[in-house]
């Protein structure tokens, strides 16, 4: 059965079958021997079924195999749990990941729960501007003007600061930048 449906794509519907019939260990020796790559998919699933938090985390922790980190928040930030990935995040960063996904995920985590994001999004050099400024720039402008500051995104801050009157802002930007078809 694990082996068809990782053929045929259908994860999310193993996962569903799995836990609800009480083989949870089949779901980690799936996602550890099996396909590794499948671990977005899989937690999305376990989310969807309302798995214990500390079972998620464990298995996140436990996979050391290749998937996408991009995918796995993906999973994560449709059901709103971003803040699931926090400890498994931060471990990644102090064991050295210069991933942009890594990056990206704990500044949009960051920016939510308020954790001091101003110091995080000017002092973190391995974050992508355009994707922090695109995700921020609805919760807080500020914050998405600080992003595309750092990542000379110009288009993306000029927009930002003409829909939310960041003018002051916008004029010392310009200045900074002294770029004449900017002006």
């Amino acid at each position: 059965l694990i082996i068809v449906c990782d053929r045929f794509d259908l994860v999310h519907d193993l996962v569903m079958y799995l836990y609800k019939s009480d083989l949870r260990k089949y779901i980690e020796i799936y996602v550890q021997k099996v396909n590794t790559k499948r671990l977005p998919a899989v937690v999305g699933g376990l989310l969807d079924v309302d798995c214990a938090e500390d079972t998620i985390k464990n298995l996140i922790g436990v996979v050391t195999g290749e998937f996408s980190t991009d995918e796995l928040v993906a999973e994560v930030e449709k059901r709103n749990r971003m803040k699931l990935l926090l400890p498994w995040l931060e471990a990644r960063v102090h064991g050295g990941s210069t991933e942009p996904a890594t990056h990206d995920a704990l500044a949009k985590i960051y920016i939510d729960a308020n954790m001091n994001p101003e110091r995080f999004l000017k002092e973190n050099p391995y974050y992508r501007s355009d994707v922090v400024g695109k995700y921020c720039s609805k919760r807080d402008p500020q914050m998405a003007f600080v992003a595309y500051e750092r990542g000379n995104c110009d288009q993306e801050l000029i927009e930002l600061c003409n829909e939310n009157s960041l003018y002051k802002n916008e004029a010392r930007y310009l200045v900074r930048r002294r770029d004449g078809d900017l002006w």
